[in-house]
């Protein structure tokens, strides 16, 4: 029951990380941010900075990315309508009451009633006591008056406390489902569908456990479903998929670069994050992340989620390791080469104590 309850808090753990990416050449007083930036975002190895250089970081600061990133696809126009919707609810009846949907429109169905149906063991009203003029005013109430973010903590708390399950949170459903909903978008040929299936199947296979004596597995299919996720280019599916391959299993774990080191999970999907980023997910100033640490930490500066992970999030040390995955990752995208990449068939050391073979 231990080994349990440890490999269970690593799986939130996981489920938790983001971060991102920093650093470089010594810094005069007088040191350009220019050069900063520029050594930074191309990670070059000959010139570094001392430790304080984090001093002269300001998010204010606007930055070019190199050109080498990777193609950067749109969302479709399903995806966008999806990710930026007030309210789920004519998204949802539409698609409902469609003849036929498209494998992408199968999953945000899915992805839909997941988060706002009526589950068996899901409690009502989970969420709603946040949302209105009542939470508003409390949330009002809550900052001083010399907060000089208060007007933009305020805004950004409006948006990001909308209740886009009203009109759908009285539908019932089911874990099954659900699944039924992510088996046909996934045998369409949706690769989002393909790998929460195989998230959802190694959680299964946790919970199912009874001596506590090993951390889960996943098999071989599930690993190649996963590559070609990523592979896919999909924004959502990328991060979907590289958060399953980071869950602490018991037989396969991530290693990185030509000395084959164990990766750290919240900078590799820090860096999947800001790949996802590039390929056109939602990562602006108008992102449910950057709304979020703007209402409720006042870090209102960021004008990318890159940003933000930079600047607010990430140690400069976990930045440079971020750095180094994204372009592990764009190698993938691009070009389906995972060189840079060995997968382990044994846990990671983190929970490697844990596992009994």
């Amino acid at each position: 029951m231990k080994r349990n309850v440890v490999v269970l808090g690593l799986i939130v753990a996981v489920m938790a990380g983001v971060m991102a990416v920093r650093g470089d050449r010594e810094l005069r007083p007088d040191a350009s941010a220019e050069i900063e930036r520029e050594h930074a975002l191309r990670g070059h190895p000959g010139a570094r900075l001392a430790a304080d250089a984090v001093l002269a970081i300001s998010p204010r600061v606007a930055s070019v990315r190199p050109s080498s990133a990777a193609p950067v696809p749109k969302l479709s126009p399903a995806m966008q309508e999806y990710t930026f919707a007030k309210a789920y609810q004519p998204i949802y009846e539409r698609l409902k009451a469609a003849p036929s949907r498209s494998p992408e429109q199968t999953w945000i169905l899915a992805k839909i009633l997941e988060e706002c149906g009526r589950l068996a063991d899901r409690q009502d009203g989970v969420g709603s006591s946040r949302n209105g003029d009542e939470a508003i005013a409390r949330f009002d109430a809550s900052l001083s008056p010399k907060d000089p973010q208060r007007a933009k903590r305020i805004a950004a708390f409006r948006v990001v406390n909308t209740d886009r399950c009203e009109g759908v949170r009285e539908v019932s459903t089911s874990e099954s489902e659900i699944r039924d909903l992510l088996t046909q978008s996934a045998a369409a040929g949706d690769p989002k569908a393909a790998a929460d299936l195989v998230f959802k199947n190694i959680l299964a296979r946790f919970r199912t456990q009874k001596d506590g004596s090993a951390s889960g597995s996943i098999a071989e299919a599930e690993v190649e479903t996963l590559k070609h996720s990523i592979e896919s280019g999909d924004p959502t599916a990328l991060t979907g998929a590289m958060a399953a391959l980071l869950l602490p299993v018991g037989n396969l774990s991530l290693r990185a670069g030509p000395d084959e080191r164990p990766v750290e999970t919240s900078a590799m999907f820090g860096a999947a994050q800001l790949m996802a980023c590039d390929l056109g997910a939602a990562c602006g100033p108008d992102s449910t992340t950057l709304l979020n640490a703007c209402a409720r930490q006042g870090r209102c500066d960021g004008a990318s989620l890159r940003e933000y992970l930079f600047y607010y999030v990430m140690s400069p040390e976990t930045s440079q390791q971020v750095v180094q995955y994204e372009s592990y990752i764009a190698q993938v995208v691009k070009n389906h080469d995972w060189s840079a990449f060995t997968f382990f068939h044994g846990p990671r050391p983190d929970i490697a104590p844990f596992v009994n073979r």
